[in-house]
């Protein structure tokens, strides 16, 4: 788990101290959880998708499902 410092960061996705999977997992889907858990709002727009797709190009792995899964959490939020 990041650390408190890491988890402070201003910065959109915590770009300076988190790498995009940690945000992912230590930020947005615990975020998402909680919001639905309590019947809360839930973001109106996001653009998760393309941030992946510049992050992973070039990347040693596969990344196109987890793009094509942050896209369809794009739409779906975006387009409720």
């Amino acid at each position: 788990m990041p650390s408190f410092e890491q988890l402070s960061s201003t910065e959109p996705f915590m770009i300076d101290t988190l790498d995009l999977h940690q945000w992912l997992q230590w930020v947005l889907i615990p975020r998402l959880r909680q919001a639905i858990s309590d019947q809360a709002a839930l973001p109106e727009k996001c653009a998760i998708a393309p941030v992946a797709e510049m992050f992973y190009e070039g990347a040693s792995f596969d990344a196109s499902r987890l793009c094509k899964i942050l896209a369809r959490i794009d739409h779906l939020l975006s387009h409720a």
